[in-house]
Formats: structure tokens, C-alpha cells, sequence
């Protein structure tokens, strides 16, 4: 199986839902942008815990990540077991956190502290919000298919010498898969939304996303549980209220001392 880096695994997450906005004159894509304005409208906050597996060389690796949005404003906690790092082995976790005030976004980690993002950056590494509203002028409806039982609007779009075709619910605008071509047809990423639960009214969100690096199956995020309107505080989005758990560099550095013996005992 291919190896998926942790910056290919997080733009394929981006891709899993849009939540940026642009005025579009096509009846269709106009009709998506609303839908998701009004999904951002009546869905305040919303809180969930999943379970990641990533899936590199010939290894599995799980880690779980809590997810908390609020308008603009989100917050991701990632804990990745140590494994999922190169040279990393043995028990243990470490937590990164990635949180955006709603202006600026920040990643804060026991490795690197806490460093601002670019607004690039940002972007790519915003949460899933369970809508699509981004087109650009050259995005088009191209036709229509019939994806899990549901007849999807399928939409295609091109920026920076990327094709992104999504196909897109007819009766709600939810997302329900999509897929990533470069300009050189070397590099195809694609997605998967199944499992659709009823999370507020008439809104859905997606208990299972499987993601793929051309044929191989790269990563498996599964929803295991899901709150909206809980009221969330405002200081959860503030970088300088972030704490992170520090590394017992004493323990890392005895597992890998072990760990390598392992490797020289068994050459």
C-alpha cells in the first residue's frame, strides 16, 4: 500500500467539505452555497470524536481526533500514538492542536510549540463542516449519478492545476464523494462519505469517510460521537488559552534506544 503523508491525509480531510463561499451565477451551485450558509446558520457549534486509520507502507496506525466548530472558529485535537511518527515505536501518544480564532490559525505541539499558520496553511487545514460552498468562476454541473442510492449533482472545478469533481446530493447539497486530479494525471486522490446520520433537523453528517491515493485505501475516519448546539465556550478557540501535554523525553529516548536494539539484534 502507499504511503500517505500527514499533509496529503489533511488536504484529502479539507476536501471531505468546503466552507468557503463565492457568488456563483449557475441556479445549481448558487442553490449549494445557500444550502451551506444556512446549515452554518442553524448548526451554532458542533463538537465530534473520531477514529483515524492511516494506513502507511504495510502498517496500520490509529489515532483519534476531537473536533470542535463554531461559525469560524475551530479547534482540532489530534492524539497520534508514537508509532505514527518516523523512528516512533513503543506506547505513548502525542497530542497536536490546531486552533483558529476565527481570523488566524495556530498548530501547537510538544515538538514545535506554537507556530502561526499561513493563510494557505489555514485553509487546508480547516475541519470538515459537512458543506460545500466554494466555487470559483469555471466551476460547472457536468451531469449526474447515482451514488449510494442518492442522485448527486456532479460538479467540476479547476484551480491551481488542480481538477476537484464532486458529486453533490440533489436534495441537501451533502457531499457525498469526490475526487482530485493534477494537471499531469500523476496524482489522484479521491474520497468517500457513507453512513449518514440525522445530526439536527433535516441535516446529515457522514459517520464514515474513506479516503484513497489512486487505488490504495490511504485512511478511514469513523464519527463515534457527534453533539451540535452544546453552546461551546469562546476560550476554546483562543491560542493562548492551549495547553498541550509535554513529551517525556526521558521514556521517548529509552524506547527508541530499545527499539533500535531490537533492529541490530535482529540484523
Amino acid at each position: 500500500m502507499k504511503s500517505l503523508s500527514l499533509r496529503t491525509l489533511f488536504a484529502a480531510l479539507v476536501l471531505a467539505a468546503g466552507s468557503t463561499f463565492a457568488d456563483s451565477d449557475d441556479p445549481i451551485l448558487k442553490q449549494a452555497a445557500e444550502r451551506c450558509a444556512q446549515f452554518e446558520n442553524e448548526v451554532k457549534d458542533m463538537h465530534m470524536v473520531q477514529t483515524m486509520k492511516s494506513y502507511v507502507a504495510d502498517s496500520e496506525i490509529i489515532f483519534e481526533q476531537s473536533v470542535y466548530t463554531k461559525g469560524k472558529k475551530s479547534r482540532v485535537e489530534m492524539k497520534m500514538p508514537l508509532e505514527g511518527f518516523e523512528g516512533g515505536h513503543g506506547e505513548g501518544t502525542v497530542e497536536t492542536i490546531m486552533v483558529n480564532d476565527g481570523t488566524n490559525a495556530w498548530v501547537i505541539s510538544p515538538f514545535g510549540g506554537k507556530k502561526q499558520l499561513s493563510q494557505e496553511e489555514a485553509e487546508r487545514s480547516e475541519p470538515s463542516r459537512n458543506c460545500w460552498g466554494y466555487f470559483p468562476d469555471n466551476a460547472k454541473v457536468t451531469g449526474s449519478e447515482i451514488v449510494q442510492g442518492r442522485d448527486c449533482h456532479i460538479v467540476e472545478l479547476l484551480e491551481d492545476g488542480v481538477t476537484t469533481r464532486l458529486w453533490l446530493d440533489k436534495r441537501n447539497f451533502i457531499p457525498v464523494k469526490g475526487e482530485t486530479t493534477d494537471s499531469t494525471n500523476t496524482e489522484h486522490f479521491r474520497w468517500a462519505h457513507s453512513d449518514f446520520h440525522s445530526i439536527h433537523g433535516d441535516w446529515e453528517y457522514p459517520y464514515t469517510t474513506q479516503m484513497y491515493d489512486g487505488d490504495s485505501l490511504a485512511a478511514t475516519m469513523t464519527v463515534t460521537a457527534l453533539d451540535v448546539n452544546q453552546g461551546l465556550s469562546d476560550s476554546l478557540f483562543d491560542p493562548e488559552k492551549v495547553q498541550v501535554q509535554p513529551l517525556d523525553l526521558e521514556n521517548l529516548m529509552q524506547m527508541l534506544g530499545a527499539d533500535t536494539s531490537a533492529d541490530s539484534t535482529r540484523k
